[in-house]
Parts: structure tokens; sequence; C-alpha cells
């Protein structure tokens, strides 16, 4: 439903503009209620009209991205094989870790692990990490130091093969004396939950070593299943995505703190049909209706074949994107 067209600035690209604003429902923990959100008509970025003052209360303790990861940290054959597999994904020579890639579920780090060329003996710091689960699994692939930080989280959590996930939000990471640079800096499905992604861009770069790597998994406006849903789309979930931007807008938004989009990686599911469906019938998967939905697997698969031709045309509903300093 639209509302009355107002004026304002882009979080993206920070032009102001005049832009209808329309009502979207949040679906995921069915709570109901209801926000305003405008497109901007200069870079396509979808963003909320005006940020809540209590955005933690739609972070409660059973949110998905805060379930602890103990046992994923001891898994002594995880950190065993995963190194071989990372390995073998990336061109290199294994031939265990190929055999392990043909039958177990592909790393979905692989791609731009091997973009960048970074590996066993790297850095790594996430932003907005929940409980850490990706930094646990890149601990066990190699990766030599692993540091997240999340304001969400109840406590510093300490894993056992050494991964620290810190509760605090970037700015005061960025702000510690003495803090080792990271070869990457990775926002993986969080840069759309701050209000002010400008500011943590240029706080990642203040965190990046020499040569390092900024990689931004989110959303992006202006594909398919936005022109398909709107306020029904999956990737908007109000009131958590604060923006979400296009394809354009992440260089506009990139280049303001002073980086570069080098790569897009496009990686959207079958997800942005199967749950836009369920919001756009008015059912939360938090629900007990929505806990009984039900998708026929003929129709998952079609989904799913969508989605692979969709990322290939570079129209898929989420992408990766990889940014150097300038």
């Amino acid at each position: 439903m639209s509302a009355e067209a107002k004026t304002g600035t882009c979080v993206a690209c920070a032009e102001s503009a005049r832009a209808p604003r329309f009502t979207a429902c949040e679906r995921l923990l069915d709570s109901g209620e209801r926000f305003l959100y405008w497109e901007c008509p200069q870079c396509g970025c979808v963003q909320i009209d005006r940020v809540p003052e209590d955005l933690a209360r739609h972070y409660p303790g059973a949110y998905f991205a805060y379930r602890a990861q103990h046992a994923l940290a001891a898994n002594r054959v995880r950190a065993w094989l995963d190194p071989k597999r990372l390995r073998a994904a990336c061109g290199g020579r294994d031939v265990l870790g190929a055999l392990a890639n043909r039958v177990l579920k592909p790393l979905d780090y692989a791609a731009w692990c091997a973009r960048t060329g970074l590996g066993a003996g790297a850095s790594a710091l996430d932003v907005g990490c929940g409980s850490g689960k990706l930094l646990v699994r890149l601990r066990n692939a190699g990766f030599a130091r692993c540091v997240g930080v999340d304001p969400y989280v109840a406590s510093d959590l300490h894993y056992r093969n050494g991964v620290v996930v810190r509760r605090m939000d970037l700015g005061a990471l960025a702000a510690e004396d003495g803090i080792a640079p990271f070869d990457l800096v990775m926002f993986h499905h969080s840069l759309e939950h701050v209000p002010d992604p400008v500011d943590h861009l240029n706080a990642a770069r203040r965190l990046l070593a020499a040569g390092g790597w900024i990689l931004v998994r989110i959303p992006v406006a202006g594909t398919l299943a936005w022109r398909t849903y709107r306020e029904h789309w999956v990737q908007l979930d109000p009131p958590r995505h604060l923006f979400v931007p296009s394809v354009d807008a992440m260089h506009r938004l990139a280049a303001r703190a002073g980086l570069a989009v080098t790569d897009v990686l496009f990686d959207s599911t079958a997800g942005q049909f199967a749950i836009s469906e369920m919001y756009r019938a008015g059912v939360s998967p938090s629900s007990e209706q929505g806990r009984r939905w039900r998708v026929e697997p003929a129709q998952r698969r079609r989904w799913e074949t969508q989605a692979r031709a969709l990322n290939a045309a570079s129209d898929g509903d989420q992408a990766a994107f990889l940014l150097r300093a300038t």
C-alpha cells in the first residue's frame, strides 16, 4: 500500500529526492507491525523512512543468528578436512579435498576465497556476525585469526578453536589502540541492518591490512524478486533491514567511503520465491500456519533452477560485493 510522497535523503547515494512511501509488515517474528519504506529514484536503494528507536527488541534471543556454535568449533574432523576442501575448491591440488567436495555440501565461502586469494593463514573480521558460525567455519578451514563483533549477542563468546566474538559494534573496535589489521573484513547480511553504512565502511577500511578486502553480502533491490513482490519481498525484512541497495546504489555507497567494487557474485536462492510467496499470503514462518507451510518438491526445484539462472544474469536478489580501497 503506497502512502503520500515525501522528500528524503538517500542513505546510499546521499541525494535528496521526493518519492512515495509504501507500507511493509514485519513477518519473520510475526509481530504484524507496519513500517514505511521508499525507493530512491536516483539510485534505486530501498530504505526505511524512519529508523525505529528500539531496534534491539526486534532481535530477540531466539533470533536465528545467535545460536552458539561450540560443537562445530570442537569438530576435529572438520578442522582436518575443511582446509583440504578449500584448497581444492580454490584450484589447488588436493585429491582428498576434491573427492570430499564432490559428495559434501559445497563450501559457500570458496567462491570469494578464490576471487581474493585468501585462505590458510589469513585474518578475518566478521561484522554483525551473530554467534560467529561463519568465523568458526573459516577457522576450521585454516584462517589463522578470526574475530567477530555484534552488539546484540548476549555476551562475548570464546570458542575452543580460537574464534572470538565480542559484544560491541564496529566503531568501538576500530577505536581500540593496537588492534591488528585484517586481511578481510566481512559484512554477511549485516550492513543493511545499520543506519550509518558509510561510517561502517569507513571503519572497515581503517581496519584493513595493506591490500586487504572488504566483502559485503547483501540483498539487492531492483532485481526480479523485488520487482515481483515489492512490500512482500522476503529480503525487505522490516524493520531489521534499514536499507537494501541496488547494484548502482552499492557502487555509490562504496565510493563515498573511499572504496571501489571490484567484483559482484550473485548468490540468491529459492527462498526469494518460497518465503516471499508465504509473506504475500500474509503468513509468518513463526506462526502455526507458517510451520505447516509446505512447498511441493517439484516447485522448489523449479525455483532453484530459476535462482541459478537469475544469478547468472545478475538478477538474483542477493549478492557478494568485493571492495578494495581506492
